[in-house]
């Protein structure tokens, strides 16, 4: 199969696809639904891909990924809400497991981001599903000029029951993203790293239990649940691991940029 051109700059709205599973196969996700956007959404300034390092372009979730963007799977953007907007309520669910929020090229669509937190949400009254969202879309504002519009609709994203986790690429940089003050922060740790730690503003981190999983028994995103809390006072670090390990393991040192 050949792999698509991508063009965040001349690509439109139309052109991203979406598709929507309602059990994935993920052995550390567990068996929840879960959702793909096409590689357009991605930002076109992330370090991990610049350096070949994305989760989302290695395995069976690159061969996935790659069938979603050229339009082999999946379908429009409004019929990946339908299928979150039909979820029973308190449905523990991944959002995108590869690709990023509603957008092009890490530019967030605020109409569309709406529209996914609406479908979030009971149509009948109170309540909503339970989503457990991360994105590498630039918030600060070092990084691009829509980066201000970027972080705005992420906080009202998580301050509406969309839990959206900000990625970070350096614990420094975890930092920078806590202090804006939009929603809970992940990062990325180096590898090894299997013990709380802390960032250099002295901030806690949790290692992810997923990934301590094969030393301390099974336990899947299922089980957790802790991405999933917006207002926890700790954040959450993902040492570097699977087959770019010691790439991540350099990005994650700031040797890689």
């Amino acid at each position: 199969m050949d792999k698509p051109k991508i063009k965040s700059r001349s690509a439109t709205l139309k052109d991203v696809n979406y598709s929507f599973v309602r059990m994935s196969g993920n052995r550390k996700i567990g068996y929840m639904p879960a959702g793909y956007s096409s590689f357009l959404t991605c930002w076109t300034g992330c370090v991990f891909g610049k350096h070949g390092a994305c989760y989302a372009k290695g395995g069976h979730c690159m061969m996935h990924m790659w069938k979603v963007t050229i339009g082999v799977r999946g379908g429009t953007f409004e019929e990946y809400c339908d299928q979150i907007s039909i979820l029973p309520d308190n449905t523990v669910y991944r959002p995108m497991v590869g690709g990023d929020l509603p957008g092009i090229g890490g530019q967030i669509d605020k109409g569309q981001m709406l529209a996914l937190i609406a479908a979030n949400k009971n149509r009948r009254g109170e309540g909503s599903k339970i989503p457990i969202g991360y994105t590498h879309a630039p918030v600060l504002t070092s990084q691009t000029p829509f980066s201000r519009a970027n972080a705005a609709i992420i906080k009202r994203a998580n301050k509406e029951g969309f839990t959206v986790n900000l990625s970070a690429d350096t614990v420094a940089q975890a930092d920078k993203l806590v202090d804006r003050k939009i929603g809970p922060v992940v990062c990325v740790l180096p590898k090894g790293t299997m013990r709380k730690t802390l960032t250099p503003k002295g901030r806690s981190i949790v290692v992810c239990p997923a990934i301590l999983a094969g030393k301390l028994g099974t336990i899947t995103c299922t089980d957790c649940l802790m991405c999933a809390r917006v207002d926890r006072p700790y954040l959450i670090g993902f040492p570097a691991h699977g087959m770019r390990e010691k790439i991540a393991d350099k990005i994650a040192k700031g040797e890689l940029t």
